[in-house]
């Protein structure tokens, strides 16, 4: 068996890879939906797909990237946020899926995350560089929500937009099609851009998760007297906000342990914190790869 080759893939790889990754990790979605996971346009020239691992001009295994360009206090930076990783069958032995995830340390420039990794990549993700952003959150449930207090909650899009800078002009374009809900909060002190991805989780309600902040403190002062307005008048609804959003902020909500690991790769010089959010992430890409 020829050894495989590990290198980033390109746009050329994208309907090899969507076929393998249809025909042996999951029938159920098709090779155009797997597709629209690599084939994005936003955010500037992304560095590739991805990593693929070829033997004899054939992939064998994939581990996927969806990458952004932002600009943060002046200053162009970089995420990657991982996706599909597979390996056929027959290549398991050769350690490809560990090899390809450690090609990401040759890349300090980028911040790398993964939002909920299962259990068997916990220890090969700590191995590369990859520590805990959060081990808390916070819950507003309709009984523990505030008066108003004077906090208006927009979500029209057309009414935000020119209410924002230019970056997020470009977050509410690039997401308008996709799960991100975005909510502008306002009240006499200022107002804050946030994202919320909108969830029928059955008996655990319907939740409204923070994935986006444009500011900590600001948030932190307006959330309680928001929650009501965000949540509606579902009695299954929940607002849920991680702990580093806040940035230490103290709010009136549920402190709870979070049921999952967020991880990043810090890049060089790293974010706050509270920068590494959920945008631009398979977190809002979830609905094209269920289909």
């Amino acid at each position: 068996m020829t050894p495989a080759i590990i290198r980033p893939g390109s746009d050329t790889d994208i309907p090899q890879v969507a076929d393998l990754l249809h025909q042996h990790m999951n029938r159920n979605v098709s090779p155009e939906v797997f597709a629209r996971l690599m084939n994005y346009g936003w955010a500037g020239e992304k560095p590739h797909i991805g990593m693929v691992s070829e033997a004899d001009g054939k992939i064998v295994g994939f581990h996927g990237n969806v990458y952004s360009m932002r600009v943060i206090d002046g200053r162009e930076r970089i995420f990657g946020s991982f996706t599909s990783i597979y390996v056929l069958r027959d290549w398991r032995g050769e350690d490809l899926g560990v090899r390809m995830m450690r090609t990401y340390e040759e890349r300090p420039d980028i911040t790398y995350t993964v939002f909920d990794p299962s259990k068997r990549v916990h220890a090969i993700l700590e191995s590369c560089g990859f520590r805990d952003l959060d081990h808390y959150r916070f819950v507003w449930e309709p009984d523990q929500t505030a008066a108003n207090a004077g906090v208006d909650a927009i979500t029209d899009h057309g009414t935000i937009r020119p209410l924002v800078g230019a970056e997020e002009q470009r977050y509410l374009d690039d997401h308008r099609d996709l799960t991100a809900h975005p909510v502008l909060l306002r009240d006499r002190e200022g107002q804050v851009l946030c994202f919320f991805l909108q969830q029928d989780r059955g008996d655990k309600g319907f939740c409204h998760d923070l994935i986006y902040t444009g500011d900590p403190v600001a948030l932190a002062r307006m959330i309680d007297g928001a929650a009501g307005a965000i949540m509606g008048n579902d009695p299954r609804a929940r607002l849920i906000v991680d702990e580093r959003f806040l940035d230490d902020n103290p709010v009136g909500g549920t402190r709870v342990p979070l049921p999952y690991r967020r991880m990043v790769r810090r890049a060089n010089p790293p974010l706050p914190d509270w920068r590494v959010d959920h945008l631009y992430t398979e977190t809002v890409l979830i609905d094209l790869k269920l289909g």
